[in-house]
């Protein structure tokens, strides 16, 4: 009675351990690609087993009408391409058995691939007989209405962020003009102390005025803030373009008072030298 009871607790644990021990394939359920490209057919695997040498992966094709079973491709320590048939040449390995995936890539798409592909895979000595899964391929001659969307959604995203470099650009550029022409301007032997001293007084208060009015954004809106910092930066460039303007109005002034004060005392010495010619002549 014992032997009975032992015999047949070692064959329910045997059994328990060929569930523990089998193989899981995933597989999607339908695929979508464009006659002419490639495709690569994904079909990823688990075992609670560790994947032995003898692991094997078995790719077959049936078409949509039916009929007999085709072999695509078949893998077992290394990759054997299909030597005859429709997919001669074109099925090539794209997996890694080690890590579970068992993917396949058909290349140069025809409407005769249409049809199921079934992946299956094997993991002896503990899995002898496997699992398999399977999906639907169908071949277009275009691109899905989902498949636009994300096409045009990265094409949107690279034009968004190719605007945000020229706008980056552009305002490094400002900045360095900006700084070359007061660089200018501090060389100029007629540049006025006091007005240095008031230009640079304003620049230190535009300066600090951005911190504190940020400090004060931070707790309002987001596009509250946006459209605050697009005004100080054109507020800036305005003044900073008022001050230029002005120190050349000024510079120009002095340089005309300069010249009328020469005109002035040279007539005056003049006159002077013709009185003291004519007294002479007398």
């Amino acid at each position: 009675m014992f032997g009975i009871r032992l015999k047949l607790c070692t064959f329910l644990c045997g059994i328990a351990v060929s569930d523990v021990c089998a193989v899981e394939v995933y597989t999607p359920v339908e695929l979508q690609a464009v006659n002419g490209t490639d495709a690569r057919l994904k079909c990823t695997f688990t075992s609670s087993a560790p994947i032995s040498v003898q692991a094997s992966v078995s790719w077959n094709f049936r078409p949509l009408s039916g009929g007999i079973e085709e072999s695509v491709f078949y893998y077992q320590e290394q990759p054997y391409t299909p030597t005859s048939g429709k997919f001669k040449g074109r099925a090539v390995w794209s997996g890694d058995i080690r890590r579970g995936d068992a993917s396949i890539t058909i290349r140069d798409l025809k409407f005769s691939d249409n049809g199921t592909y079934s992946c299956h895979v094997k993991n002896p000595p503990e899995d002898v007989h496997g699992q398999a899964g399977e999906l639907q391929l169908r071949v277009v001659s275009t691109v899905s209405h989902s498949e636009m969307k994300i096409l045009l959604g990265a094409m949107g995203g690279a034009i968004v962020l190719a605007i945000v470099l020229i706008v980056t650009v552009a305002s490094i550029r400002a900045c360095r003009q900006h700084r070359r022409q007061r660089t200018e301007l501090e060389k100029n032997p007629q540049y006025n102390h006091s007005e240095e001293t008031e230009c640079l007084s304003l620049e230190h208060r535009h300066e600090q005025k951005p911190q504190e009015e940020v400090e004060e954004l931070k707790s309002s809106q987001e596009e509250i803030c946006q459209e605050e910092v697009q005004e100080l930066k054109s507020s800036q460039e305005e003044i900073c373009q008022e001050e230029v303007e002005e120190l050349k109005s000024s510079q120009e002034e002095i340089c005309q008072e300069k010249v009328q004060e020469l005109k002035s005392s040279l007539e005056k010495i003049c006159h002077e030298k013709v009185q003291v010619h004519l007294k002479s002549d007398s």
